[in-house]
């Protein structure tokens, strides 16, 4: 990588030093026995816009995935809110707790915006993580 390359997405970060937001697959909650051990075992917070599910793990960093029903429409608005959810993260995953499984459900009937997304999640995540802490 040339030194323009790594001003770019230094710019894009908007930090002094170099930042990761990919969404890459260490990050991504993936596997039958996971997911039920989030579902089953996991807590559960919700608003308006968002339900998630967590659950503390050994992990250094925060993994997540989206759960769907078809509840949400035909397959073309699922996958929409589907990519609006892991954007969402992937953009604030920064600002998650670390060390947490995440499952991300976002409220049926709506098409919440990006921005509302991302304060959702932030917002629950936080108050998950302080509730497991004590």
């Amino acid at each position: 990588m040339d030194s323009g390359e790594s001003d770019v997405s230094r710019a894009r970060c908007g930090v002094a030093e170099p930042c990761d937001n990919s969404f890459r697959p260490s990050r991504r909650l993936s596997g039958r026995e996971e997911i039920s051990r989030v579902f089953s075992r996991g807590r559960r917070r919700s608003d308006r816009v968002l339900t998630v599910l967590g659950l503390p793990s050994d992990l250094p960093h925060p993994r997540a995935m989206v759960a769907l029903s078809r509840k949400h429409g035909n397959a073309v608005t699922r996958n929409r809110l589907k990519r609006l959810c892991r954007e969402a993260f992937r953009l604030s995953q920064s600002q998650v707790p670390s060390g947490w499984d995440w499952v991300l459900i976002p409220k049926a009937g709506t098409m919440p915006t990006l921005a509302g997304l991302r304060d959702s999640l932030v917002t629950l995540t936080a108050r998950l993580a302080a509730e497991g802490a004590t």
